[in-house]
């Protein structure tokens, strides 16, 4: 299982950076599997909760 993540950022002149971006961008899932302990498993399926969006403020001082 593959995901795709997206960042785009903008350092500002006053030595700051805006950064909008995306993580799992196609909004792929993991299988679903009832029929083992999700122990059995080296997929974590806790990392495909869907696309999640955002924006980042840093200031450097």
């Amino acid at each position: 299982m593959t995901f795709h993540d997206a960042q785009i950022r903008y350092k500002l002149p006053w030595d700051a950076t805006v950064s909008v971006g995306a993580n799992n961008v196609f909004q792929k899932e993991g299988l679903l599997m009832y029929s083992r302990l999700s122990s059995a498993f080296s997929y974590y399926g806790g990392h495909d909760i869907g696309r999640f969006m955002y924006m980042k403020y840093q200031q450097r001082f």
